[in-house]
């Protein structure tokens, strides 16, 4: 099974990949966390660290960001979901339509680019108050190039557009109101084991 895990920064998708880890360790089964961007390959390691980047035209960045996914999900991910692991990815496609559309980027261009990349079987979507999102921005010294550029407000917009926009091309997106609502936890936690039985 492969998961992806979707949000703004700061909502919550780490912690939230470490209660589905445990929750699938506690059944019995082998689980990876993979981040959406590797630095195994050296143009992952550049897309994380040369600010640079961001200088070049939206399509650029999404064409090096699209090689590393691909070449990540080939040589990283496939053969971890043929070993019968769980995969779970701290971003995944709706990250991609979002930010790119912030970056003035179709989102169907960006569908187009990645169409033939293997989707997960779920995505999980954490939507979470600009108020939270505020708030656990103060905790984080450095922050990157998009968070400095757009607003909480806009980056949400961005998200939920996004969120529409893949469920309109098919592509089923679990929502979760906010990563404190215990009833939603419990209800995708259900979700996740009647998935693998």
């Amino acid at each position: 099974m492969y998961i992806g895990i979707e949000g703004p920064n700061f909502s919550g998708k780490t912690t939230l990949s470490k209660i589905i880890e445990q929750h699938y360790i506690d059944l019995g089964r082998r689980v990876s966390i993979v981040t959406g961007i590797s630095k195994l390959h050296p143009l992952g390691e550049l897309i994380h660290n040369d600010g640079r980047l961001y200088k070049n035209p939206a399509i650029v960045n999404d064409l090096m960001i699209a090689a590393e996914k691909y070449f990540y999900y080939y040589n990283v991910i496939l053969p971890k979901l043929n070993s019968q692991e769980i995969v779970i990815s701290d971003r995944y496609l709706v990250t991609c339509v979002a930010y790119n559309y912030l970056y003035g980027l179709d989102p169907e261009l960006t569908w187009r680019i990645y169409e033939s990349l293997p989707k997960a079987n779920l995505i999980i979507y954490l939507r979470v108050d600009e108020d939270i999102l505020m708030e656990r921005m103060k905790e984080r010294r450095n922050l990157s190039f998009t968070e400095l550029k757009f607003s909480r407000k806009q980056e949400l917009a961005a998200f939920e557009m996004a969120v529409d926009f893949m469920q309109k091309k098919g592509v089923h997106v679990f929502i979760v109101e906010q990563t404190t609502d215990q009833a939603a936890l419990e209800n995708l936690m259900s979700f996740l084991h009647s998935a693998i039985e």
